[in-house]
């Protein structure tokens, strides 16, 4: 495993028990990533790692931004990804927010199944998208749904990603 893979991992980690106590993501905790990974890359290349730091954080930036803009996120949720995308760069760094994706939705379905509010779930849900293909303003219903703490599963992305580099499981490759 990479030195950058065990940062992300603990990191992550590290940010998803203060987003469980504390429902929120400290600034303090982002500025704190984002410099070590900085740091990270500048001994190990110079200016060049400044630049694989920038476009890992920028690059994974963006697309956060837009899962904010539409709700699905929030804004610690966004900065933590541009945090891990920034120590892992810009294509392992795409690939943990696809794998948090996956694992995020996997949390949300078992939230729902378990709060047995599947069937009103899916009914909100395609409202939602049918507001934003026909042109009307979506509004997803304030105090609705099933919150869900994705810190944790960026968490468990960093895992996958770990045993995923590790070369544990085959078809993860």
């Amino acid at each position: 495993m990479s030195v950058s893979v065990f940062s992300v991992l603990i990191y992550t980690g590290m940010t998803a028990l203060l987003d469980l106590r504390t429902q929120k993501i400290p600034n303090t905790a982002i500025l704190c990533g984002w410099s070590a990974g900085l740091g990270l890359w500048l001994g190990l290349q110079g200016y060049r790692g400044c630049l694989y730091w920038m476009s890992g954080a920028l690059g994974t930036l963006l697309p956060g931004l837009i899962l904010y803009l539409l709700g699905g996120f929030g804004a610690g949720d966004v900065k933590l990804l541009s945090v891990a995308g920034g120590i892992l760069g810009l294509r392992r760094g795409l690939w943990l927010a696809v794998a948090a994706l996956f694992v995020g939705g996997g949390m949300g379905l078992a939230a729902v199944s378990r709060s047995g509010e599947g069937r009103a779930c899916l009914l909100r849900t395609g409202k939602y998208i049918r507001g934003l293909f026909t042109g009307g303003k979506p509004v997803w219903p304030k105090g609705q749904g099933v919150r869900v703490c994705y810190a944790l599963a960026v968490f468990g992305a960093a895992l996958l990603l770990a045993v995923r580099e590790g070369g544990w499981i085959p078809w993860l490759k």
